[in-house]
């Protein structure tokens, strides 16, 4: 069987942790990949290795948690629908998106309480395009008496 002498980390296809681990079994998955390999985590011994993608969201994998702040809009009433927008970042601080709306339908008037800053919502890529999913907005509810 060849060895493998590297590995290169800038590829688009995928590739599960049970075949790399048996394609690198023997080597340093660390000194071997060619490329960006800050968003790799190697960890464990050969009879039991653990390979872990720890950088920002992949383009096509899901939804996944952001954060965001809010930016501009307005609160919403009786009579006005919400319009709140935000910058949104992954989890480690990259900039996904700015002056972004929700894709989650929001009601069509009533208001929508002021998220703080930094909130987890969920965002998700359509197309290939980042889209902020839910921003974790909460309706304000007025109770009956």
């Amino acid at each position: 069987m060849p060895q493998i002498k590297r590995i290169n980390a800038s590829g688009a296809g995928l590739i599960t942790a049970d075949l790399l681990n048996k394609l690198i079994d023997g080597h340093n998955l660390n000194d071997n990949i060619v490329g960006d390999s800050s968003h790799i985590a190697v960890s464990g011994t050969q009879s039991g290795r653990s390979i872990r993608y720890v950088g920002p969201p992949i383009k096509g994998v899901g939804f996944f948690p952001v954060r965001v702040t809010k930016t501009g809009g307005v609160t919403g009433s009786k009579t006005v629908q919400c319009s709140w927008t935000y910058t949104v970042e992954s989890l480690s601080g990259q900039e996904l998106g700015t002056v972004m709306t929700p894709l989650r339908r929001r009601p069509a008037k009533g208001a929508i309480s002021n998220p703080a800053a930094d909130t987890i919502a969920i965002g998700c890529y359509v197309n290939g395009e980042f889209q902020l999913y839910d921003a974790n907005e909460v309706y304000e509810i007025e109770v009956c008496a």
